[in-house]
């Protein structure tokens, strides 16, 4: 979950949240770790949030960090400050209602775009994204293990994404086979929907440290 060194990381922003808060967010974060899957999802409550105590455990394995009484109100520039230390986030969503305190969290924790929340952001074709992981993969074996579920996914997935596949032996091999062509057509777009990505990112970091 690392991007040239730097963490992957989605911020949520909460007030204060009881049970019923967190469970009724529940819809948003499981759409969120679908949509974002290598990506650590941070918690972070202005005050005390359920998600820390009693639903920690249930959303364990959706919730990377939780952060209470992190202060994200209070006079401006001292908020700024405590926004600043928490660190870059690709993607920041702030539950939050109160107009000054969302404003102050734009300027203060102000997403840094990642090739892979480009991607996602203007629907790619699903090869580039497979090309984005590769980029971030670290190591020759982790690199194959990438392209071989690429071209030989699971025979759930196949099934899915061909239904052709059937339950047969036969028609499920053949769908095997239709895959590294179906690839191979859909590369050269992909590779360059997944080139401009990276110079639109690029573009993005440059302005923000300028």
């Amino acid at each position: 979950m690392t991007l040239n060194g730097r963490s992957q990381r989605i911020a949520v922003l909460v007030d204060r949240e009881g049970m019923g808060d967190v469970i009724l967010k529940a819809p948003f974060l499981h759409a969120l770790r679908r949509a974002f899957p290598d990506h650590a999802v941070w918690w972070i409550a202005t005050h005390q949030t359920a998600m820390a105590d009693e639903l920690r455990r249930l959303f364990a394995a959706d919730v990377a960090e939780v952060i209470i009484h992190a202060a994200l109100d209070g006079a401006p520039l001292p908020l700024l400050k405590r926004l600043r230390a928490l660190g870059e986030f690709d993607l920041v969503f702030d539950s939050r209602t109160k107009m000054s305190t969302v404003a102050l969290a734009r300027l203060g924790l102000p997403p840094v775009r990642s090739v892979g929340v480009e991607l996602r952001a203007t629907s790619p074709p699903p090869v580039a994204l497979g090309l984005e992981q590769l980029a971030r993969a670290h190591g020759t074996r982790a690199r194959a293990e990438i392209v071989w579920r690429k071209f030989v996914p699971p025979p759930s997935f196949i099934r899915h994404w061909d239904p052709r596949a059937g339950h047969s032996r036969s028609s499920l091999l053949r769908a095997y086979l239709r895959r590294p062509l179906w690839i191979l057509r859909r590369a050269p777009q992909a590779l360059y929907v997944w080139h401009r990505a990276r110079r639109s990112v690029r573009a993005g970091r440059r302005t923000h440290h300028s």
